[in-house]
C-alpha cells in the first residue's frame, strides 16, 4: 500500500486547473463516440461562491444536475486556493446515493481515471486554479474534433 501511495503522490502536482479536471471528466461520458458530427453532450459545472472563505465546485458528467445531485464536489479555500475537501457521490445498492470520501477502505480499493487525480489533489492538498472561462462543458465525438 505504501508503494502505491508513494507512486500516486510522486506524480501529483502542486496546482491543477479546473479546466484540466473537467477534461478528465469527459472520459466518464458513455456514448460520446456514438454522437454524430453535429451531436454534443453537455456536462454540469456549478461554481458556488456563496461564502467568502470557501468556493464550492460541483460537477457531473451528466447535464442539468442540481448542485447537490452532482457526482463530484470540491471545496477550495478562497484565500489559499488549496483543496479543503473532496466528496464523490455514488449510487449504492443499499441506498439511493452515498458519499465516498478518501478513507482507508477506499484507498485500498484503488483509483482510476478522474478519481485517481482527485485523490492526488486531496492527498497533496494541491491548489486549484478556477479558470472557469477555459472550461469546456460541451463535448462531442472525438473523431470530429
Amino acid at each position: 500500500m505504501k508503494e502505491q501511495l508513494d507512486a500516486l503522490l510522486l506524480t501529483s502536482k502542486e496546482e491543477y486547473k479546473l479546466s484540466e479536471i473537467m477534461e478528465e471528466l469527459k472520459e466518464e461520458i458513455e456514448g460520446l463516440d456514438e454522437l454524430g458530427y453535429e451531436g454534443t453532450h453537455e456536462m454540469t459545472l456549478i461554481i458556488d461562491r456563496e461564502w467568502k472563505w470557501m468556493t464550492r465546485i460541483y460537477f457531473d458528467a451528466e447535464s442539468d444536475k442540481e448542485k447537490h445531485d452532482c457526482k463530484y464536489n470540491i471545496n477550495v479555500d478562497t484565500k489559499t486556493g488549496q483543496v479543503d475537501s473532496i466528496r464523490i457521490r455514488e449510487d449504492s445498492y443499499r441506498r439511493k446515493k452515498e458519499f465516498k470520501e478518501f478513507d482507508t477502505r477506499t484507498i485500498m480499493g484503488g483509483f482510476y481515471g478522474l478519481e485517481e487525480t482527485l485523490f492526488k489533489i486531496y492527498a497533496r492538498k494541491s491548489k486549484i486554479e478556477i479558470d472557469e472561462d477555459e472550461v469546456e462543458i460541451e463535448c462531442s465525438n472525438p473523431e470530429y474534433e
